[in-house]
C-alpha cells in the first residue's frame, strides 16, 4: 500500500486522495481488529487539529472537509510498517528514480508552457517533491558512502533553487540544520563547524540568488522598507495579516464563540468582510490558523509542533535511511511559518515519520 501511496503522489493528487482515503479506512479496520494502536506522539496533536478543521469547514466545502481534517489521521497507519529497513532502503530508492524521472517532465512543461510544475501542481509542489528527494540521495549518500549520490543531491538541490519557493527553503534550511544535530554525536567539532559553514554558505547562497531573481526581494533594497514594500516583498501577506486580525477582533467583539473555537472554516475571505488577495487570511500563520481552525485548530498546531521537535531534539539516529522519514515533516513545518498547516501531501510525510519515530 506504500508504494501504491507513493508513486500516487507524484502522478495524479486525485488518485492520491483516493488512497488515502483507503489507508484511512483500513487503518480504521487494523485498529477494530486490535492489529494496531492509536499510539504515536503526534496522534493527539492531529486529533485536536482535525476536529475544528471538519466543524468548521463542512458547512462550507464539505467535500473537502474530510480531505482537509481526518485525511491527516492515517498517521497511524505508519506503526503498521515499522521495523522494516529494507522497505527504508525500498522507498528511498523510489525516492531517488523518482527524482530523475520527473526532471524531463519539468523541462518539457517549463519550455513549451513556461510553467514550473511537474505532472500536477505548481511551483510549491516541485520545491516539496524535490526536497524530498534531495533527503533521499542524502541519505543514500549516508548510508552507501558513495560519491556517486552526490550528483542526484546537487541536482535535486537544484531544482529546489529553480522552483523559487522561498518557504520550501526556509523548511529546507531548516532540516539541515536539525540533520546536524541529529549527527552531533558522530561528527568531530572540526567536521561539525564545517558542516555548519556548508549550510550558512548555502543560507548566503540562497539570499544572492533570490535577490537576483526574485524582484519582491530587490524592491526592498531599491525602495526601502516601508508598510509598501513589505507587503510586496512578502507576496500581499502584510495586507492578508491586517485583514485576518481585524476578523479575529470582531469575533471577540461579537462574542462569535463558534468562529473563536471552530473557526471560519476553508477559504474564509469569500464570505468574510474584510478582502484578501487570496481566499484565506494567508500570512503568519497563526493568523491563517486562527481565521479558518479557529483557538482549538490553532492549539493542536502549537502542540503538533512542540511534539514534533521535541521528539527530534532527543532522536538518537541509528540509521541514516531514515532522514527523509524523519525530517520532510520539519521542512514542512518550517514552510508554514507564513503559510498555513495543511498541506495535500501531509498525509504522506506524516505515515512515513510514524515509521520510524519509535526506532531511537
Amino acid at each position: 500500500m506504500i508504494y501504491l501511496l507513493l508513486v500516487s503522489a507524484f502522478v495524479s493528487i486525485s488518485l492520491f486522495e483516493g488512497l488515502v482515503l483507503i489507508v484511512l479506512l483500513y487503518t480504521a479496520y487494523l485498529m477494530l481488529k486490535g492489529e494496531i494502536r492509536p499510539k504515536g506522539i503526534l496522534g493527539l496533536p492531529l486529533v485536536m487539529y482535525s476536529v475544528p478543521s471538519f466543524a468548521s469547514s463542512v458547512a462550507y466545502y464539505p467535500g473537502k472537509a474530510i480531505e482537509r481534517s481526518f485525511f491527516l489521521l492515517s498517521y497511524f497507519y505508519g506503526q503498521r510498517l515499522q521495523g522494516r529497513r529494507e522497505l527504508l532502503l525500498r522507498i528511498n530508492y523510489t525516492l531517488l528514480a523518482f527524482g530523475f524521472l520527473l526532471i524531463p517532465v519539468l523541462l518539457w512543461k517549463h519550455y513549451t508552457k513556461g510553467e514550473i510544475s511537474l505532472l500536477w501542481g505548481g511551483p510549491f509542489e516541485v520545491s516539496n517533491f524535490y526536497s524530498l528527494f534531495f533527503l533521499a540521495s542524502l541519505s543514500l549518500l549516508l548510508y552507501k558512502k558513495r560519491p556517486v549520490y552526490v550528483i542526484p543531491a546537487m541536482l535535486f538541490l537544484v531544482v529546489v533553487f529553480f522552483s523559487q519557493r522561498r518557504s520550501t527553503l526556509i523548511g529546507l534550511v531548516l532540516a539541515l540544520f536539525m540533520l546536524l544535530w541529529l549527527y552531533r554525536h558522530k561528527l568531530s567539532k572540526r567536521s561539525m563547524l564545517g558542516v555548519t559553514f556548508g549550510v550558512l554558505s548555502l543560507i548566503l547562497l540562497l539570499g544572492v540568488f533570490f535577490y537576483y531573481k526574485d524582484p519582491r526581494i530587490r524592491v526592498v533594497f531599491e525602495k526601502g522598507i516601508s508598510l509598501e514594500t513589505l507587503d510586496e516583498f512578502s507576496s500581499k501577506r502584510l495586507y492578508n495579516l491586517r485583514s485576518g486580525l481585524m476578523v479575529i477582533r470582531d469575533d471577540f467583539k461579537e462574542k462569535n464563540l463558534f468562529a473563536i473555537l471552530f473557526g471560519h472554516g476553508i477559504n474564509p475571505a469569500e464570505r468574510l468582510p474584510y478582502p484578501s488577495v487570496v481566499g484565506g487570511y494567508e500570512s503568519v500563520f497563526v493568523v491563517s490558523e486562527f481565521t479558518e481552525r479557529g483557538l482549538l485548530g490553532l492549539l493542536g498546531v502549537l502542540w503538533f509542533m512542540f511534539a514534533y521537535f521535541r521528539r527530534l531534539l532527543v532522536y538518537r539516529l541509528d540509521d541514516p535511511l531514515k532522514i527523509p522519514f524523519l525530517l520532510m515533516l520539519c521542512v514542512h513545518l518550517g514552510g508554514i511559518v507564513f503559510t498555513g498547516f495543511w498541506d495535500a501531501m501531509l498525509p504522506l510525510y506524516l505515515i512515513m515519520f510514524r515509521m520510524v519515530e519509535d526506532g531511537s
